[in-house]
Formats: C-alpha cells, sequence, structure tokens
C-alpha cells in the first residue's frame, strides 16, 4: 500500500465531515473525483473505510485504525513543515537584493522591517544602479534577486510581476494647465486627457528610466509629441521642478504620496484606461541559476507584502 499525504487528507476530512459533498467542497476538490479516490483507497487496503448510513459516513473498524494513525502521521507532516520553515528563518545566509535608487528609496524601508522580524539570520545587502545595470548583476551573479521595472531587456531573466501602479499627471497647483483636470461624478480623484497636454511644457526622465519610456509610449500612442522643458535622472529633482511650475511630468502613483502632494503644491490626475499604460513592477532571477533559501524567502515574503499593499 502506498498512499499519498493527500490521499490520507480526504479520508479525514470525510471522516470529520460525515459528507463526501461537504468533504469534498473543503478540499477545493469535485465530489466525483473524491469518491473515486476513496474507492481506490479501498481497493488498495482491502477493506471498506466507511458505511453510508441516514446521519453521513460512518467509520468502519478499518476506518477507525486508518483515521488514529492518519492523523499521527499529518500531525507529524505540520511539525516537518514547522521545522523546515523554522530552519529557514534561522540559517544564517546573505542575500544580495538589487533595486533601482529611487524605487528602492519608495519600498525597502517598509518593506524590510518585518523580513528582518521574520528572518533575522538573513543578511540583505542592497545594490542600488540603475535597472539596466541590475539586470547584468544578475547574468553575471553578482546579486541573487532583483526587483525592477518591467520591460526585462536582457535574455537569460525569468521574472513575476508583483506590483502594478497607474501612470498619473503630475503639475503644479499654479500651472496654467490645471485647467484641463476635470472629476467625474461623485468622485474625489482628478482625471486629464492626454490629448489636452499637447502644448504643455515636459518634465522628462532620461531614457535610461523605464518610466521614461512608459510615458513616451503614452504620449504618442494620442499623437503628443512632447515638448521637453528639463530632463533628469532623478525623480525628486523632477517632482520639485515641477512643483515649481517648470513643466508637467507623467509619474508612477506610488512615487508620489499625498503628504508630498500636500508638501510640494502638487496634483495629480489620472488617464482614461483608453489612454492609460500600466507601470510594472517585478522580481528577477538569472534564468538558469536555483535560488537560494533566502532568496526564495525573500521572493515569498515580497509577494505577500506586495499583494496586501497593491491588490
Amino acid at each position: 500500500m502506498n498512499l499519498s499525504t493527500r490521499e490520507i487528507e480526504y479520508i479525514l476530512a470525510v471522516a470529520q465531515e460525515k459528507s463526501i459533498s461537504r468533504a469534498a467542497q473543503s478540499l477545493n476538490i469535485s465530489q466525483p473525483a473524491l469518491s473515486q479516490a476513496i474507492l481506490k483507497m479501498e481497493a488498495a487496503i482491502g477493506n471498506s473505510l466507511f458505511i453510508r448510513t441516514k446521519s453521513g459516513f460512518v467509520l468502519t473498524e478499518t476506518g477507525d485504525i486508518f483515521v488514529k494513525y492518519g492523523t499521527k502521521i499529518m500531525g507529524c507532516v505540520d511539525q516537518m513543515e514547522e521545522g523546515l520553515n523554522l530552519q529557514r528563518r534561522t540559517a544564517t545566509e546573505s542575500l544580495r537584493v538589487g533595486v533601482p535608487y529611487y524605487l528602492g528609496s519608495r519600498i525597502m524601508p517598509q518593506l524590510l522591517g518585518k523580513f528582518q522580524i521574520l528572518y533575522p539570520n538573513i543578511q540583505i545587502t542592497l545594490i542600488e544602479m540603475p535597472s539596466q545595470d541590475l539586470e547584468v548583476e544578475l547574468l553575471n551573479q553578482r546579486s541573487d534577486i532583483a526587483i525592477v521595472p518591467l520591460p526585462i531587456q536582457l535574455v537569460g531573466i525569468r521574472y513575476q510581476e508583483i506590483i502594478t501602479s497607474r501612470i498619473t499627471v503630475a503639475l503644479s497647483e499654479s500651472d496654467p494647465f490645471k485647467r484641463t483636470f476635470y472629476r467625474k461624478p461623485g468622485g474625489d480623484a482628478y482625471y486629464v486627457d492626454l490629448s489636452a497636454l499637447e502644448e504643455a511644457p515636459f518634465v522628462m526622465l532620461n531614457q535610461n528610466h523605464r518610466t521614461s519610456t512608459v510615458a513616451m509610449a503614452m504620449l504618442h500612442n494620442v499623437l503628443v509629441d512632447p515638448q521637453i522643458a528639463f530632463l533628469t535622472a532623478n525623480f525628486d529633482t523632477l517632482k520639485r521642478l515641477v512643483s515649481k511650475g517648470l513643466g508637467i511630468a507623467l509619474v508612477p502613483d506610488l512615487y508620489i504620496s499625498k503628504e508630498e502632494e500636500a508638501m510640494l503644491g502638487l496634483r495629480k490626475a489620472y488617464l482614461e484606461e483608453n489612454q492609460s499604460l500600466p507601470w510594472k513592477i517585478a522580481l528577477a532571477f538569472e534564468e538558469f541559476r536555483v535560488p537560494s533559501s533566502a532568496a526564495q524567502c525573500f521572493a515569498d515574503y515580497i509577494t505577500v507584502w506586495a499583494e496586501e499593499r497593491f491588490p
């Protein structure tokens, strides 16, 4: 007899629920599939595990023995998983995490606080540089994992998307193009038609920034050839140029908080869906390299963290 832990779970669920349909629902499988699995296990054991009565499925003597030892087995499996998780948390490992300068400043302080509590013996080194350089670092195995905006440029990198943010139009409260912003009935957020900004001066990030690639694609999609007043490599510089009324900028919503809007005198507006392109952040790995346990812990953690904050 060769039973899997999943098959043991099937029997324990039916014994607890006394119903095939309720057990199937709790196991997230179909009722016919569960019925067939039980018949198959009874055939392998050579005896019936249940008797069907008016009050539901009742264990036979063989079923009682199965449940007694099956419960112990599943308890041991749970203890093993807890032990392995503890080992992963307490093993001393180093982890090199690549992240672009500004993105790192926005997410890493809040991200790493709880991670350090959960995994105090994973020593993290942040590698901060432009996205394209981070890809090179991954391929040369000088970093273990990277958080980068899409699209990935180099071959040999696999990734999973973790954050999607909207691109917003930001301008100064004193900017005359503020008149192009509008609200929808019953809403507080501002919106703008990109084509209404054809004559506006723009403050843009230089072409090394992937945010700039997305912004230019959005403008070209509405046939706007932007008048670029300033180019900069720094998001903080961009926001302060905009706050002085020196131009309009297209930036991820994630990069301007409500506190910064108030402090800098900025106003943000969203775009209609037919004009908007998503700005996506991914967790990237060297394609053929098996992640270390520390890298896997970090990947699992940041995936859950991102789902909670950017649903």
